[in-house]
């Protein structure tokens, strides 16, 4: 592990909440997921871009996948059409204030069942003012509805205790420049930020934005990385065991 430049004095935590090593069980998610280990059948996607010019003369755009091998047509394009609806929620109606605004995506996991897609960018307005953002989205892709967190796991105190166990809390900034300094302040943050309690009660009470692979869950914190740099939030990630 590397050393942070601001270290936390761990011994304030409950050791329940570090010491054991941190998974969540796959088994008896293999038929919600609709994939196991031994034979993973992901759909094949391709990026499609949207790109304008607003009334800022500025360039928007942002690229979203579409599925190409899906033998039922019909099916295809109800599943692409939400697709696209989804990135356009998150670039909102009002495209006209930026001065530019650039998202880009990446499929975590596509199975005949689930697909997860996390888009993240940046956008510039007036005076500077710079946004980062994330977001994500996991849905069924016969019923075309979205998932919560709470149709893959229990939101419980074991959750709570493999999340603050996990090592791998990271956001863009950390992953595109392999800072393991900004993840090691990252984690340390969201253990002091949070107690077993308190977390379940976060996870309860909102909405928590998350994305599955074929390996993992992680699940997106927007409020413990205020002081930080990096865009304003980080993933929390747990293994599958």
């Amino acid at each position: 592990m590397v050393a942070c430049a601001k270290q936390v004095d761990l011994d304030t935590l409950d050791e329940t909440q570090t010491t054991e090593p941190a998974t969540i069980e796959l088994e008896p998610l293999i038929d919600l997921l609709g994939y196991n280990r031994s034979e993973v059948a992901n759909f094949l996607e391709e990026e499609h871009v949207f790109e304008i010019t607003n009334a800022q003369n500025a360039s928007v755009r942002f690229s979203y996948p579409q599925l190409i091998d899906m033998e039922d047509e019909t099916t295809k394009q109800r599943v692409n059409e939400f697709i696209f609806n989804q990135f356009m929620e998150v670039a909102g109606e009002d495209l006209d204030i930026w001065h530019y605004f650039d998202m880009n995506y990446q499929v975590m996991l596509s199975t005949p069942k689930i697909m997860s897609v996390v888009f993240s960018g940046s956008a510039g307005g007036a005076g500077g003012f710079i946004r980062s953002f994330t977001r994500s989205v996991t849905f069924d892709i016969n019923t075309l509805q979205t998932l919560a967190l709470s149709d893959f796991v229990a939101i419980d105190e074991n959750l709570a205790r493999n999340l603050l166990a996990s090592d791998r809390v990271f956001n863009h900034v950390s992953v595109v420049f392999e800072d393991e300094e900004m993840e090691c302040h990252l984690r340390q943050m969201f253990r002091v930020w949070y107690e077993i309690e308190s977390l379940v009660e976060h996870l309860e009470e909102g909405h928590p934005q998350f994305f599955i692979t074929q390996t993992s869950l992680a699940i997106l914190f927007l409020d413990i990385t205020a002081t930080a740099s990096g865009g304003g939030y980080a993933w929390v990630e747990v293994p599958f065991e």
